[in-house]
C-alpha cells in the first residue's frame, strides 16, 4: 500500500486493530499477532484488546528498512 492510500485508510485513527494493521502494512493478521506476542511489534494492551499504534507503526517501518546495495 502506498504511503497516501496508508494515511487515507486511517485519517482520524491512531489505535488499530489486528486486522486493520495488517491491512495496513500488507501483512497476515496472523503474522501481525505472532510479531506482537514475539515483542517484534509495538503494541497497546486494553484490557483483552490488543491495538497498534499508528505512530509507532510508521517508526517501526522505518526502522526495518533496508537499502538496497549498488555494486
Amino acid at each position: 500500500m502506498a504511503n497516501q492510500q496508508r494515511d487515507d485508510f486511517v485519517v482520524g485513527k491512531r489505535l488499530l486493530n489486528a486486522k486493520e494493521t495488517a491491512e495496513y502494512l500488507g501483512l497476515k493478521e496472523w503474522t501481525i499477532r505472532q510479531w506482537a506476542s514475539m515483542g517484534k511489534l509495538p503494541k497497546v494492551k486494553m484490557g483483552k484488546a490488543l491495538r497498534f499504534d499508528r505512530q509507532d507503526l510508521e517508526k517501526f517501518v522505518e526502522e526495518n528498512k533496508s537499502l538496497a546495495r549498488t555494486f
